[in-house]
């Protein structure tokens, strides 16, 4: 069997402002003592005063409009950057990584070039090199499908019957699918959860899927900590389909 996994990341900046839409948080305006709700009070002192708060709290609303809704822009541009790398879309595939036996290698460079590379890589798997991947089915190969779609790359026929979404080639094996049993709710499958149930091993310690993109662009020795990541994970792959009898 060969294993891979794919890893991803947001796309440049330029092209996630293109798609990133932000409804602005809206301005207090002038204030209204009309619009205070004051319930069942009939004290005027204590109507006064709880219509003064309300006046001093749309001040400070006015006051700090603009510093709030930087902030708050903010916040919304990094959690939409913070979860790009999920989408085809908004992500792309930086690096595919391959292992078969205790010989492991990584498809890496422009993305056009790597999304090549794996479909050379699974045509010459068939018909009888089983390509065994985690969640392959929900995200890995529609991931690599709509981006070589958005590149032009073709895709091999035998992928997928694209009539019937779910029908990859039985070439694949999603050890994911295997583990849940047809089971949904209320049975935890990541990777790291049936590696550790299994003893097939762990995640790296310190490291997960959202570093990936700032580590494997960053200094040689983060490089290197996302080649680790990722060869561990191809590992660990390995190990839990061989527990569930991937052979």
């Amino acid at each position: 069997m060969l294993i891979f996994d794919i890893e991803t990341g947001p796309v440049a900046d330029e092209q996630l402002a293109e798609q990133f839409k932000f409804v602005p948080l809206p301005h207090p305006g002038e204030f209204d003592p009309s619009s205070v709700k004051v319930g069942n009070l009939k004290d005027q002192a204590k109507i006064t005063a709880k219509i003064e708060e309300a006046r001093q709290a749309d001040v400070s609303a006015v006051e700090n409009y603009e510093q709030n809704l930087t902030a708050a822009r903010d916040a919304a541009w990094n959690e939409f950057k913070g979860n790009a790398a999920l989408s085809a879309t908004t992500g792309q595939v930086l690096a595919i990584g391959i292992q078969r036996g205790d010989k492991a290698a990584i498809f890496q460079g422009d993305e056009p070039t790597i999304l090549i590379g794996f479909w050379k890589k699974y045509l010459a798997c068939r018909p009888q090199i089983k390509l065994v991947g985690c969640n392959i089915f929900d995200f890995d190969l529609p991931f690599l499908i709509r981006r070589s779609w958005m590149l032009g790359v073709d895709v091999p026929r035998s992928v997928c019957e694209f009539g019937k979404w779910s029908n990859f080639d039985p070439l694949f094996v999603d050890i994911r699918q295997r583990w849940l049993l047809g089971q949904r709710n209320n049975c935890p499958s990541s990777l790291d959860t049936m590696a550790r149930a299994l003893g097939c091993g762990h995640k790296t310690d310190g490291v997960n899927g959202a570093d990936f993109s700032r580590l494997w662009n960053g200094t040689p020795e983060e490089r290197q900590l996302a080649t680790d990541y990722l060869l561990n994970d191809l590992q660990m792959t390995a190990n839990v389909a061989k527990r569930l009898g991937v052979m």
